[in-house]
């Protein structure tokens, strides 16, 4: 799962990750030299400018979250919130040891509703709490309220880096979106509108290598470069985007987090595409889920 960053303020928390993988596969030198955004706020502008210590080559990027379907964002705050909710009301009960949630993904619920599936689920834990300790798995099947409860390993979060005690939430990601069929035409409209708002602020840098980066959430997190050939067949980028990227920030194997990027267009050679990730990390970006 993915988590959708807050936007708002200097972008260098993700820009600078793709500028480090561009040097690295490009041997060039860019570095950081002024937040555009952050600066010039009375003008239409890209998140950051960089600048090739070496060449003097100037680099500009803008940086977008592109998220489908647009229903997606509710789910995820709805995720989010039901999680706080059980938290709480299962209270100091969970902080002596590792315990372990799986939820769906996106429930589709009011916020009563949660509340009351958050209740369902701390009152379940709280009263079959001695089962749950003694190795019992509690939960619910039912369709759209589909949940688990566990008493988790230690040993096992100590090697992922995970903190040892406290409650770990997994959520069921559904399947993402037939990477051989037509994309969505909300899909293409949404991107089309995207392509079209980046256009004002490349434009005062037409003599600068200028960046697109997106970052995808929902059904079209996993999309690739093939994918996305017949994306950009159908919505053509303006000549102000020279590039396009996708970045993403997610599990690079069964224990570490970190930065994966992937060119969109130009083309690359699909059959030579370079997906080596960025550095890993152990901590996400915005700190969540």
């Amino acid at each position: 799962m993915g988590c959708l960053p807050e936007s708002g303020g200097c972008e260098r928390r993700r820009t600078d990750p793709f500028v480090d993988h561009l040097n690295w596969l490009e041997g060039t030198n860019y570095a950081h030299s002024v937040c555009l955004d952050i600066v010039y706020r009375n003008s239409p502008q890209p998140e950051a400018l960089y600048v090739d210590e070496d060449s003097g080559a100037r680099l500009v990027i803008e940086r977008k979250n592109l998220v489908w379907p647009p229903e997606y964002a509710v789910g995820h705050k709805n995720d989010h919130f039901l999680v706080d909710l059980v938290t709480e009301g299962l209270g100091n009960l969970i902080n002596d040891d590792a315990y372990e949630l799986q939820l769906d993904l996106g429930v589709s619920a009011s916020r009563v509703e949660l509340k009351e599936f958050a209740g369902q689920i701390s009152q379940t834990v709280r009263a079959r709490f001695p089962e749950i300790r003694a190795g019992m798995r509690v939960g619910s099947p039912q369709a759209g309220r589909r949940w688990a409860f566990w008493h988790g390993d230690r040993l096992q979060r100590a090697f992922e880096g995970a903190p040892e005690t406290g409650l770990g939430v997994h959520w069921d990601v559904p399947t993402s979106q037939d990477s051989t069929g037509k994309p969505p035409d909300g899909f293409l409209k949404d991107l089309a509108r995207l392509f079209g708002a980046c256009v004002p602020k490349f434009e005062p840098y037409m003599d600068a290598r200028r960046i697109l980066v997106i970052e995808q959430h929902g059904d079209m997190r996993y999309m690739g470069a093939g994918w996305w050939k017949r994306v950009l067949d159908v919505v053509m980028l303006p000549p102000e985007i020279q590039e396009l990227w996708d970045g993403m920030f997610d599990w690079l194997d069964d224990h570490q987090q970190g930065w994966t990027f992937e060119k969109l267009y130009p083309s690359p050679d699909l059959a030579n595409l370079d997906l080596k990730p960025a550095k890993a990390s152990d901590e996400n970006p915005e700190n969540s889920f």
